[in-house]
């Protein structure tokens, strides 16, 4: 996969991310933990990370129950997108949510785009889509854990 140069996408600051980006689509009345592990952060183009989800296999790993399910397949698109794209510092990382509605929960990645937008990535099948697509779902969901 050719990338460009990391100095072409616009870098934004942990803060700035939590307060354009995150807290207007999660709001803040969720007990969880927010992990911004980074001082900044490089906001890829939805055509970058759908180049990157086109090249990489993580969508075709078996699933299995336990050991190799939505918390294992999160973290392998994570790291993988990490060593694809070393150095860059792409702002991109896991959700781990939950519904007590419908007593089910998930784990997937998210991204935040170069226009500030809030990307979910389901690894199971490269599928990209909104939170606003999960509450249609999922109403009452909400995080428990975010790492980017």
């Amino acid at each position: 996969m050719s990338l460009p140069p990391p100095e072409s996408f616009p870098i934004q600051t942990a803060d700035w991310v939590w307060e354009n980006c995150l807290r207007p689509v999660f709001g803040t009345d969720w007990d969880g933990l927010l992990a911004l592990v980074d001082e900044w952060y490089r906001l890829p183009t939805d055509d970058v990370v759908r180049a990157f989800l086109d090249a990489d296999g993580t969508d075709r790993l078996p699933w299995q129950s336990v050991v190799s399910d939505c918390d294992d397949f999160a973290q392998a698109l994570h790291g993988t997108l990490e060593c694809t794209c070393w150095g860059y510092g792409f702002c991109f990382g896991q959700i781990y949510w939950w519904s007590n509605l419908n007593q089910a929960g998930h784990a997937q990645n998210l991204y935040v785009n170069d226009r500030g937008e809030v990307r979910i990535v389901e690894p199971q099948t490269d599928g990209v889509m909104s939170w606003s697509d999960i509450l249609s779902r999922y109403p009452d969901a909400k995080p428990f854990l975010i790492l980017l």
